[in-house]
């Protein structure tokens, strides 16, 4: 019942027209915004500059399927880009992710998903395994596949 009301409520979304994307406008935060003057022994020393490389598993959720869906036919694309834990689409002036915001600090972030594609798409999904329809099963998978990437693209 839950999948069915889900459903719905994503098509009720797509053809009411489009939901406005927000994002952060002039976003600046100088006490955070330089790495640290030395290598952080904790995670409660990492400054959001200090983040070099972000990756993600997950599934539809983390793949954003449906995420720039302008009609029922984009639900079933995977807008990574979008994706909030690690989309780098456009910018984080017209959408927040985490990656956008850690963009701000690092501009040399690199793994954040762009575009539309599946975790196949290395252009597209960079760093981003999630497998659309995923369960937790699949995740040592995921994880498999994402170590690859990171050794297969050393930057």
């Amino acid at each position: 019942m839950k999948t069915v009301l889900a459903f719905i409520l994503a098509i009720v979304g797509v053809v009411s027209g489009d939901l406005k994307d927000l994002g952060f406008q002039n976003y600046n935060c100088p006490g955070l915004m330089g790495p640290s003057t030395t290598v952080p022994t904790t995670a409660h020393s990492v400054r959001p500059a200090d983040i070099k490389v972000i990756g993600a598993l997950g599934d539809s959720l983390t793949a954003a399927n449906g995420a720039g869906a302008t009609n029922l036919d984009g639900m079933r694309n995977e807008y990574r880009g979008m994706a909030f834990p690690i989309g780098g689409d456009p910018s984080l002036e017209t959408h927040v992710t985490l990656a956008n915001i850690l963009l701000k600090y690092n501009s040399k972030l690199f793994g954040q998903s762009r575009g539309i594609g599946t975790q196949t798409m290395w252009s597209q999904a960079q760093l981003n395994a999630a497998v659309s329809g995923a369960k937790s099963s699949g995740l040592a998978g995921q994880a498999l596949d994402l170590v690859h990437k990171i050794q297969t693209h050393p930057q």
